[in-house]
C-alpha cells in the first residue's frame, strides 16, 4: 500500500519502537499494523516502552475511543466539572453527614466500653512493650498451635505515635482503641468506591455507608482494638483496585503488585482475611486473562509465606489460652462488642451471601465474587479465634447492589413500552406520573428506617458518657490516692484500663516475672511476689515502692492476699466487672481499738467552742467516723481560729461503713489568726490553706482545693495506726 512520504509514525501494538508505512528499514519481521489500528493510534502520542491505555496486548481495542473532532464538540471542562460537581454535592453531603454520625457512635465512652477481653488485652499489652522496650510479642491463633507476631502490633504502636495517643489517652487501652473510629471512616471511603466501582448508583452506595454507620454488630466491632480493623483496611484497598479501569503494559503491572502488596500485609495482620483471596482472585479475571489470577496468587501466598516464615514465634502447643468455639461464639460474636445479642447482622450478612451466590441470568460474576468472601470470612474466622469484622463491608456492598439491581428491574417491568404513535386511549401507568419518580430516590431511605427501628434495641445499649466504667472510677481513684511511687498488682485485662503506656506503666505488673518492671523476685520476698494469692508484703517505709506490691485491683472472682484490707470498690454487687481496691500497708493491728479512740477523739473535737458544724457533722465525729490524721490537723487549726466543719464528703468508690473518712470541707468562721494581717475578703481562707500546706507526714494532707464551699481537704487512705491512743488514756 503506497503512502506518502512523511506519514506519522504510529506506535507498535506491541510496545516496540514506532515505524512509519513507508520506512523501508523496519523491521521486515514485524507484524504490519492494521488499518483500524492505524486510525485509532494515529491521534495518539507514541511512546517506546508503552502504548495507549486502549490498546490490548493483542492490539485491538479494549474499548470504543471518540475521534479528537467527535471530542471537540463537547461542553468545556470547566462547565463539565461544575455540572458533576453541582450534581453530586447532596451525595458527598450525606456521606460527610453518614461519616460523622457513624465516628461519634464509636467514640463515646470509648476508653472503658466495652469491657476488655483476653485477646484485646493481649494485643494492647504488646503494643505497649514494643513501644517501650522494642520487644515483639506474638498473639495466639486459636486453636492453631504457636503464635504468631501479628503486622498489627507494629502499626497500632506508629499509629499511636503518629496520633500523640499515648500521652492524651487516660489508659493504654484507650490509647489502642482510638485507632478504631479512624480506620472505620478510612475502610467506609473504601466501600463507598468499591460500590461506585461496581456500577451502583450514588444514593444506594450512600445506604451502605450508612448500613455500616448504624449497624450494631459494626459499631461494637470498631470499639474494640483487633487486628481485623487494620486488615480490613488493606484488603478493601486491593478491592479497589482490582475493580478499577483494566490497565495494561507497565500500568498494569504495577497494579498487580500493589494488589499483592496490600492483599499480603492484610493476611499477615489478620490471618483471617486470608477467606478473601479467593474475591480477589476472582475479581481479577474479569479482563479473561487466565494468567492474571494465577500471578496473584502465586505473588499473595508466597509473600505471606516468606512473612510467616519471619513472623511465627514460640507459644502454647494447644492454641489460644482457654479458647473454644462455644465461648468465642457467645462472647465474641454475640458479646458485649457486639453491643448485646444482634442476631440480626448475622441473619442478614448470610442472607445476602446467598442471594448473591445464586446462579442466574441476572446474577452478575463480581457479586458473587464478593459472596464468595462474605460466606468465607466466618467459616475461617471460627478455628482462628478471630473476630468476622471483613464479612459486614462487603455484605453492605453487596446489599447496595442487590438493592439497586432489584430497583433496575421493577423500573424495567413497570415503565411504559414506547410508542410509535401514541392513541388517545393508552392510559398512563404509575411511574408515568410525576409523583412516582420520587419513590426510587426515597427507597434506600426507606430500608435504613426499616433496618434502624429493627437495631433499635441494640442501639440502645450504647454506653453513655456519663456514667463511667468501673475501670475509669478506680483509674481515677489510683491517680488521685495511691503515691506515685507503689506498685500495683491486678490482673492482664485491668492492667490496660488502669495506666497509660507511659512510664506509668511499669507501676503495674501482673505476677509474671518476665512481666515484672521490678525484675524477677528472689529471696523472702519471691513468694509475696509470686501472684495476687500470696501473702502479701511486710508492712514498712520501702514495702511496695520498688519491692513488693503495696496496692490489688481485683475482680470479685479474684483471689488477694488475707492481709489486704478492702479500701475502695466500683461496680454494681455481683456485676463481672466490679474492681475491688485492697492494701495492706496501712492495716490496723486492732480494728476496735482503733476505732474507740477515734471516737473518743471526736467527742473532745465536738465539745471545742472553736467549731462550727451542722448536727449530722457532730454525729460523726462522736462516731469515730473521721481519718485520724484529719481530726488531728483539725485540732491544731481549732487552736488558731474559729473554724466551720462544712461536711465530710466521702471518697467515690469508700462506701464501706468502717472505711473513716478522710475529706473535710473547711470555712473560716471569723477573723485571720492573731499575727496574720488582714489584706482582704479571703484572707482568713488562705491562712487555712497556708497552714495544712505547713504540716509534715502524717499530717501534711494528699490535696488541698479551694472550692467555692470553703477548702476541700483530702487525706491519703493510709493512716498510721495507734495515732489517737493518747485519748484512750484519758
Amino acid at each position: 500500500m503506497d503512502r506518502p512520504t512523511g506519514a506519522p509514525r504510529l506506535p507498535h501494538p506491541r510496545g516496540r519502537r514506532p515505524i512509519a508505512l513507508d520506512d523501508e528499514s523496519a523491521d521486515p519481521e514485524a507484524p504490519t499494523p492494521r488499518l483500524w489500528a492505524s486510525r485509532l493510534a494515529t491521534p495518539f502520542v507514541s511512546y517506546p516502552r508503552g502504548r495507549p491505555a486502549h490498546i490490548a496486548p493483542n492490539g485491538r481495542p479494549t474499548h470504543a475511543v471518540p475521534h479528537r473532532e467527535e471530542r471537540s464538540h463537547r461542553r468545556p471542562p470547566e462547565r463539565a466539572l461544575l455540572a458533576r460537581a453541582r450534581a453530586a454535592a447532596p451525595s458527598w453531603a450525606g456521606l460527610a453527614l453518614v461519616l460523622g454520625i457513624g465516628i461519634a457512635l464509636r467514640w463515646v465512652a470509648l476508653d472503658d466500653a466495652p469491657e476488655v477481653s483476653d485477646r484485646e488485652a493481649a494485643l494492647v499489652t504488646g503494643v505497649v512493650t514494643l513501644s517501650r522496650t522494642g520487644v515483639w510479642t506474638g498473639l495466639p491463633l486459636g486453636v492453631l498451635p504457636g503464635r504468631l507476631l501479628s503486622v498489627a502490633t507494629p502499626q497500632f504502636a506508629a499509629i499511636g505515635s503518629l496520633t500523640g495517643a499515648w500521652r492524651r489517652a487516660p489508659s493504654a487501652l484507650g490509647a489502642v482503641r482510638e485507632s478504631g473510629p479512624l480506620l472505620w471512616a478510612g475502610a467506609t471511603l473504601l466501600v463507598w468506591v468499591l460500590v461506585r466501582r461496581l456500577g451502583v448508583v450514588r444514593r444506594w452506595a450512600l445506604l451502605a455507608v450508612a448500613l455500616l454507620a448504624i449497624c450494631p454488630a459494626a459499631i461494637g466491632a470498631a470499639r474494640v482494638a483487633a487486628p481485623e480493623n487494620l486488615a480490613l483496611l488493606w484488603v478493601l484497598a486491593a478491592l479497589v483496585l482490582v475493580t478499577g479501569r483494566p490497565r495494561v503494559g507497565h500500568a498494569a503491572l504495577r497494579v498487580d503488585l500493589v494488589i499483592i502488596g496490600c492483599t499480603a500485609v492484610a493476611v499477615l495482620t489478620a490471618p483471617v482475611t486470608l477467606a478473601l483471596l479467593p474475591t480477589v482472585l476472582l475479581l481479577s479475571a474479569r479482563q479473561r486473562d487466565p494468567r492474571r489470577p494465577a500471578l496473584l496468587a502465586v505473588g499473595v501466598l508466597l509473600t505471606v509465606g516468606v512473612g510467616m516464615a519471619f513472623t511465627v514465634a514460640e507459644g502454647p502447643s494447644g492454641g489460644s489460652p482457654g479458647w473454644s468455639a462455644p465461648k468465642w461464639l457467645g462472647a465474641d460474636w454475640l458479646g458485649p462488642g457486639w453491643l448485646g445479642r444482634d442476631l440480626v447482622t448475622p441473619a442478614l450478612v448470610l442472607l445476602v451471601g446467598l442471594l448473591a451466590l445464586r446462579p442466574g441470568r441476572r446474577s452478575s460474576p463480581r457479586r458473587r465474587a464478593l459472596a464468595v468472601g462474605v460466606l468465607g470470612v466466618p467459616l475461617l474466622a471460627l478455628p482462628l479465634g478471630a473476630a468476622p469484622t471483613p464479612a459486614l463491608p462487603l455484605a453492605a456492598v453487596l446489599v447496595a447492589a442487590l438493592a439497586a439491581g432489584i430497583e433496575r428491574d421493577v423500573l424495567a417491568r413497570t415503565r411504559p413500552a414506547p410508542l410509535s404513535q401514541p392513541t388517545p386511549l393508552s392510559r398512563p401507568t404509575p411511574l408515568s406520573r410525576p409523583s412516582d419518580r420520587f419513590v426510587p430516590q426515597l427507597a434506600p431511605a426507606l430500608l435504613i428506617g426499616v433496618l434502624t427501628v429493627v437495631w433499635a434495641a441494640n442501639l440502645a445499649d450504647l454506653p453513655a458518657a456519663t456514667a463511667p466504667a468501673p475501670a475509669a472510677a478506680a483509674r481515677t481513684w489510683l491517680r488521685d490516692n495511691a503515691p506515685p511511687t507503689d506498685r500495683i498488682r491486678t490482673d492482664a485485662r485491668t492492667r490496660v484500663s488502669l495506666v497509660p503506656g507511659t512510664d506509668a506503666w511499669t507501676r503495674v505488673s501482673t505476677g509474671d516475672p518476665a512481666d515484672d518492671p521490678a525484675g524477677p523476685a528472689t529471696g523472702p520476698a519471691a513468694g509475696r511476689a509470686a501472684g495476687p494469692a500470696a501473702d502479701g508484703p511486710t508492712s514498712g517505709p520501702t514495702a511496695g515502692r520498688g519491692g513488693a506490691p503495696a496496692w490489688w485491683v481485683t475482680a470479685p472472682d479474684d483471689r488477694a492476699p488475707a492481709t489486704a484490707a478492702l479500701v475502695a470498690e466500683f461496680g454494681v454487687s455481683g456485676a463481672p466487672d466490679r474492681l475491688e481496691i485492697r492494701n495492706s500497708l496501712g492495716t490496723v493491728p486492732d480494728p476496735a481499738r482503733e476505732v474507740a479512740a477515734r471516737r473518743a477523739a471526736g467527742a473532745m473535737l465536738a465539745m471545742s467552742p472553736q467549731l462550727r458544724t451542722d448536727p449530722g457533722v457532730l454525729d460523726a465525729l462522736r462516731a469515730g467516723r473521721v481519718d485520724p490524721c484529719a481530726m488531728t490537723a483539725l485540732a491544731g487549726l481549732l487552736s488558731r481560729q474559729r473554724i466551720r466543719l462544712v461536711d465530710l464528703p466521702p471518697v467515690p468508690g469508700e462506701t464501706a461503713p468502717d472505711r473513716p473518712l478522710r475529706q473535710l470541707v473547711l470555712a473560716p468562721d471569723g477573723p485571720p489568726p492573731e499575727g496574720v494581717p488582714d489584706t482582704g475578703p479571703d484572707t482568713a481562707r488562705r491562712a487555712v490553706v497556708d497552714f495544712f500546706e505547713a504540716q509534715l507526714a502524717p499530717f501534711r494532707p494528699y490535696a488541698v482545693t479551694v472550692i467555692p464551699a470553703g477548702v476541700l481537704v483530702r487525706y491519703s487512705p493510709l493512716a498510721p495506726p495507734d495515732l489517737l491512743e493518747a485519748f484512750l488514756a484519758r
